[in-house]
């Protein structure tokens, strides 16, 4: 069994994937002996891709993951990632789970729209917050603090840091 990995070991999203080396060394060692599945015991290989905080990279090294390491299941975790994974993972029929960026992201980043008309994705899948749950925190921590309510943030310019001001949301 292969999986194919992408997140960002460079560039300005590198210090979110710090733990990465540490959590993939826990796993090769967990499953050193194989993954078992009913009885039967697959090797497991890892490959690990570094989209260096970037779109453009993420799409290049998700074609090399599907298309030249025939990987049977991907993660990704990025902003960078998301966008670049789950329609590649749909037309070519590849499982993909990504994180580490608001679901937002992922569904409106593809052209989707939530409601009870929304029925995901037939091979991608996301796992990640809601940005009006990650603004209500930190709002609450902000309403205990004495300050003079004026907050500001920065955002990356792509569709997973211009969620973040959607006015949808």
């Amino acid at each position: 069994i292969k999986i194919g990995y992408v997140g960002a070991k460079s560039g300005w999203l590198a210090n979110f994937n710090v733990p990465d080396p540490w959590i993939i060394a826990k796993v090769k060692k967990a499953y050193a002996g194989g993954l078992k599945v009913n009885g039967r015991s697959y090797a497991l290989d890892i490959v690990i891709k570094d989209n260096q905080s970037d779109n453009d990279v993420s799409a290049r090294v998700a074609n090399e993951l599907v298309l030249r390491e025939r990987c049977d299941f991907i993660l990704g975790n990025n902003g960078a990632a998301i966008l670049a994974l789950g329609p590649l993972a749909d037309a070519r029929s590849v499982p993909v789970l990504t994180g580490m960026a608001p679901w937002q992201a992922f569904v409106l980043g593809r052209g989707k729209m939530p409601g009870p008309a929304y029925k995901g994705f037939p091979f991608s899948f996301h796992l990640g917050f809601d940005i009006g749950d990650m603004l209500g925190s930190y709002i609450a921590t902000w309403d205990e603090l004495p300050t003079n309510t004026t907050v500001g943030s920065l955002w990356q310019d792509d569709i997973a840091g211009c969620s973040m001001g959607s006015p949808i949301f």
